[in-house]
């Protein structure tokens, strides 16, 4: 047997994490977040970690009035609050792609045209329309 053996307390862990449709590394983040253990292991969806005011789960208040949780992801990961990137989602109607255009195309195609790298492209046009989203 190579390495070290399995800690029983942690595979057992890791059993609930995949009966609930988590990974492990969710619930180690949870708990960073401030979740008890018990909470960590009792919700199954890893949008639940951004909550709105009244405690509902971001991905699942999305999910009810129709809107996009890989947008509001998207704008955390760029910066803004939870606050704003839940605003802007919900401003922003579904499936729009292209909200910024440089040259005439659209932004992805300038990045890739010009070997860009769209995410950081994105990120200083959010910074550039402080922090609103094009319409």
């Amino acid at each position: 047997m190579r390495g070290r053996k399995k800690d029983p307390k942690v595979q057992e862990i890791i059993r609930q994490c995949n009966e609930l449709g988590i990974t492990y590394t969710s619930y180690l983040r949870r708990l960073q977040t401030g979740w008890t253990k018990e909470e960590a292991l009792s919700t199954a969806r890893v949008g639940a970690v951004y909550r709105t005011k009244d405690g509902t789960p971001i991905f699942t208040y999305l999910k009810s009035i129709g809107k996009s949780y890989g947008t509001f992801n998207n704008l955390i990961h760029l910066g803004l609050s939870v606050e704003e990137a839940l605003e802007h989602t919900l401003k922003c109607e579904n499936r729009v792609r292209n909200k910024y255009y440089r040259d005439g195309m659209t932004l992805r195609q300038y990045c890739i045209k010009n070997g860009l790298d769209y995410t950081k492209e994105y990120y200083w046009e959010v910074k550039k329309n402080g922090n609103k989203i094009a319409r």
